[in-house]
């Protein structure tokens, strides 16, 4: 690590082992959070990222996943400061990881993969409707990794549970497929969801229809009290001779 680094380290170093991240919003300002990492891969410590920031949209290559890097302590940090933490911490592996931004998503990259990323780019799809007509998580994410792996080049999946987006960093032709995927289990969805109204309308038919019977047997009933109670009043007339 050089001078500069350590010279940054030492001075971010500023609360205890563990203790934990303490989340912190400014009204009208970005999310702030302390950071405590005690080292490892890139895919360990953006995983931490995400489970601390609210809205942590970050994607890194295959490659810079495995990069090691140092021990991370920040205390009151925003989210685009510490993943830019990431270009100083790997120093020591001496793999130096660079940091982008594509509208609210922050790549993690190393040098030399500049002309690939060139050549792709980040896309969203809300699936909320096609985890409401039953497909899970899951179902979407195997579709999506299975036909990724039918090609070699390299392509950043992640989904975020609280919004149901699906953010794919790939090429062209990767998201083209991806496009694919999501439409048809969209397509599914639908007729999922249209078949399911369906089947409930059914259903609610069948059972206003039990209902009717059920109103018509009481209503026969009714009548055929009714005209006993009439019965039986006339005769009582009849016994005392009122007309």
């Amino acid at each position: 690590m050089s001078a500069l680094a350590r010279l940054i380290l030492a001075t971010l170093i500023v609360m205890p082992l563990g203790a934990a991240p303490a989340m912190a919003r400014q009204e009208g300002g970005p999310q702030r959070a302390d950071i405590e990492f005690a080292g490892g891969p890139v895919s360990l410590y953006l995983g931490l990222l995400r489970s601390t920031y609210d809205e942590a949209n970050i994607v890194a290559t295959s490659d810079a996943s495995e990069v090691q890097v140092t021990p991370i302590i920040l205390m009151g940090t925003t989210l685009h400061d510490a993943v830019g933490a990431l270009q100083w911490a790997s120093g020591e592996s001496g793999r130096r990881l660079l940091v982008g931004r594509e509208g609210g998503l922050l790549s993690v990259y190393l040098p030399g993969e500049e002309s690939r990323r060139a050549q792709e780019r980040t896309h969203v799809w809300t699936v909320a409707s096609i985890l409401e007509s039953g497909y899970e998580a899951d179902d979407l994410l195997s579709a999506v990794d299975t036909a990724l792996g039918l090609t070699s080049d390299p392509a950043t999946v992640r989904f975020h549970e609280g919004a149901d987006l699906l953010i794919v960093n790939a090429n062209e032709e990767q998201l083209s497929t991806i496009d694919q995927i999501v439409s048809r289990l969209d397509d599914a969805a639908s007729f999922r969801l249209e078949r399911q109204a369906v089947e409930d309308l059914i259903i609610n038919y069948n059972a206003a229809k039990v209902q009717v019977e059920e109103l018509k047997n009481e209503r026969s009933q009714l009548i055929s009290e009714i005209q006993a109670l009439e019965f039986t009043v006339a005769r009582l007339r009849d016994q005392q001779g009122q007309p």
